[in-house]
């Protein structure tokens, strides 16, 4: 495909008006405005800027080459299967765009349908820029990508020369992959005025431990003067560019309880969060106020919205927890990283708030090692209907979590017996990238409406399990959801119950070894003055300790059956036979998917427990409405009246694929209606 003529008669008119070159009138088209610029590469060769449209997705990208470059989207990250545009500029001054595909590691072959549409180009003494759209949906199955609200790999790769013709061109010399999310709106922060200003939090140069790959460090703020009484309307990350590596993300809390006692710990540098030194005052710093992890570059809220900050019974003080990720143990990581929190004096209409659905961050996640596998979390009707106004709730965006292991989130809503469209769904999660979605159209949640949120892992690396916890190394499966008018409640997570979780595994029953066990809500006043005295006459840092939330289980020894009554419940997760019948998997898959569940109901000053079992109802989804043949085809997924029952026809206990998250949990009986 040759560039568009049109692109050249633009550049040559903006040549005889302005008096530059046709070369230099290329230069002045490429620097068009685009809304995202990301830098793919670490030398700085290969940008992609891009601007997501209504129907397409226009992408230009400046190549540190004079021989040919390609950019592409793939399903994995690799090769194989992936959507790629590949062009040059020959040596007449001509230039060459493909739409091709990549059956492997071999020269991309040209797409029967060419669907991507040549903006322009040209070539310098050192780059090579060339601009193009295509379609989010061409609706070629077999050649092409679909381009989502997914998490997208976007691969690339340029040669130094030109190829000899289509199939014949030199091995790249350079290639990569980053994850983007493709339909991100452009970030812009405000500028500050006398009406918006700025509070930068930072942490107080935190030193990275050699010894354990994770570290949450937690320390407490008191909101100035000057921001008490204003609204929260956005935020950016702060990071110097040596730590980028290092930090992973930031959730900035509000804590309640006596300001006296809360003033004085904001003198105080922190602590490693959750473990043994943490004060279990700061265990009151609860309801999360901004959520960032790698990958954005900020937030800015709607004009009718803002976060309150001091004033009556809103909060005067917060606690910071950065995650900091350092897998190679890197001696002398000292961060004083943070975020710039965005507040405006004039009051917005609504006071937001931010409400934290799924799993719990505990024990009660065991995701088996070799494994593709399902966990989800409830947040049920029980819970919602007690806080949430007659006329509900609007959540404007949700910002879904997991770690490592975490390969797709889905976060579903129910009301009645019926499914509601998806909220939210990354199909490709990227633990290294991960940005919150501001919703197309905001979402109501009424009072009796319930959450499910599943988080498909793929464990197949893994020869131990993995349990659910801080740990970059554990898992977590939850979503942020930001919305307005503000309500008490703060979260709303589960957890199987816990013989659900041991009982497939053949242990009839426990017993707890150690009953003398201290929890952070059992410690009294008295402990809580000596730990300040402690700590605030402690001139250097708290030690750093790893975590491990499996260790708990050491305290449960197996009580029946008798031939294992020498073991403890770690014994039994950490033997490499329990995970080796397939029977024992898929019955455990069950459980944790459709077993009783007890959901954990939070205010600022209310926790309450409940069982809940997995709501029954009927979900429609529609097909490719884009690309169907013909118009009102509909998917329709029902969850029995029952339970499935193993091995019956709507239950095939299989682990979940691309398709049940696109449609639902593993086993939903599913119907094609024409």
């Amino acid at each position: 495909m040759w560039m568009n003529s049109n692109y050249w008669a633009v550049a040559l008119l903006t040549a005889m008006v302005s008096g530059v070159t046709a070369q230099e009138a290329g230069n002045i088209l490429s620097v068009a405005a685009y809304q995202h610029t990301a830098t793919l590469d670490q030398r700085g060769d290969f940008v992609m800027r891009w601007t997501p449209e209504e129907e397409s997705l226009r992408v230009e990208i400046q190549v540190a080459t004079k021989g040919w470059a390609g950019l592409g989207f793939s399903p994995s990250g690799g090769m194989r299967g992936a959507d790629i545009t590949l062009g040059w500029v020959d040596s007449h001054g001509e230039l060459h765009v493909h739409d091709r595909y990549a059956h492997g590691k071999t020269t991309p072959v040209v797409d029967h349908s060419q669907d991507t549409v040549v903006e322009g180009g040209y070539q310098n003494d050192t780059h090579t820029v060339i601009r193009f759209s295509r379609p989010w949906n061409t609706c070629d199955k077999s050649q092409d990508m679909r381009l989502t609200d997914d998490t997208m790999r976007v691969i690339w790769a340029f040669g130094e020369e030109d190829p000899v013709d289509e199939m014949v061109m030199e091995r790249h010399a350079q290639r990569g992959v980053k994850s983007i999310y493709l339909k991100e709106p452009g970030f812009a922060p405000p500028p500050l005025t006398e009406d918006i200003g700025a509070w930068d939090i930072r942490a107080p140069n935190v030193s990275l431990s050699s010894h354990t790959d994770t570290v949450y460090w937690c320390k407490l703020y008191k909101a100035p003067d000057h921001v008490n009484g204003t609204h929260i309307i956005g935020f950016e990350p702060l990071i110097s560019k040596d730590n980028l590596a290092y930090v992973h993300h930031m959730i900035l809390y509000t804590c309640i309880g006596s300001p006296s006692r809360l003033h004085r710990w904001a003198q105080h540098d922190g602590v490693q969060c959750y473990a043994s030194n943490m004060p279990p005052s700061w265990y009151s710093c609860r309801t999360v106020y901004i959520a960032w992890a790698v990958g954005s570059e900020g937030e800015t809220w709607p004009d009718n919205v803002g976060l309150p900050v001091g004033g009556g019974n809103e909060p005067h003080y917060f606690m910071l927890v950065v995650h900091y990720d350092n897998p190679r143990l890197t001696e002398g990581v000292v961060d004083d990283s943070g975020l710039r929190v965005l507040y405006t004096k004039k009051l917005r209409k609504y006071e937001a708030g931010v409400l934290v659905v799924g799993h719990m961050v505990e024990k009660g996640q065991v995701i088996p090692p070799g494994q593709t596998w399902m966990s989800i979390g409830h947040c049920g009707a029980p819970c919602l209907e007690a806080f949430l106004p007659p006329e509900g709730i609007k959540v404007i965006q949700v910002a879904q979590h997991s770690h490592l292991l975490g390969r797709g989130l889905t976060l579903r809503h129910i009301r009645g017996h019926r499914e509601l469209p998806v909220i939210a769904q990354d199909l490709n999660y990227d633990f290294n990238y991960q940005i919150s979605r501001r919703l197309k159209k905001e979402l109501t949640v009424l009072p009796g409406d319930s959450f499910i949120q599943e988080c498909l892992y793929d464990s197949h690396g893994k020869t131990d399990p993995t349990f659910g916890g801080f740990s970059t190394r554990e898992e977590m499966c939850v979503s942020f959801l930001l919305y307005y008018p503000k309500v008490p409640i703060t979260s709303c997570l589960s957890h199987p119950a816990l013989e659900n979780i041991y009982q497939p595994l053949g242990v009839k029953n426990i017993q707890t070894l150690n009953k003398n066990r201290t929890y952070y809500w059992d410690l009294d006043e008295e402990r809580e003055r000596k730990l300040v005295e402690a700590l605030l006459e402690r001139e250097e840092k708290p030690s750093i300790t790893a975590y491990d939330f499996g260790m708990v289980y050491k305290s449960m020894g197996v009580h029946e059956p008798g031939s294992l009554n020498n073991k403890t419940l770690y014994d039994i997760f950490l033997d490499k036979k329990t995970w080796r019948d397939e029977g024992r998997m898929r019955a455990l898959q069950k459980q944790i998917e459709y077993g009783t569940h007890r959901i954990e109901c939070r205010t600022n000053s209310l926790r309450q427990w409940k069982d809940y079992e997995y709501p029954h109802f009927t979900s429609i989804k529609t097909l490719d409405d884009e690309c169907a043949e013909s118009e009102g085809s509909q998917v329709y997924h029902l969850v029995p009246s029952d339970v499935p029952k193993e091995g019956s026809p709507s239950h095939t206990l299989q682990p979940a694929s691309t398709p049940s998250l696109l449609l639902g949990s593993v086993g939903l009986l599913l119907i094609l209606l024409k």
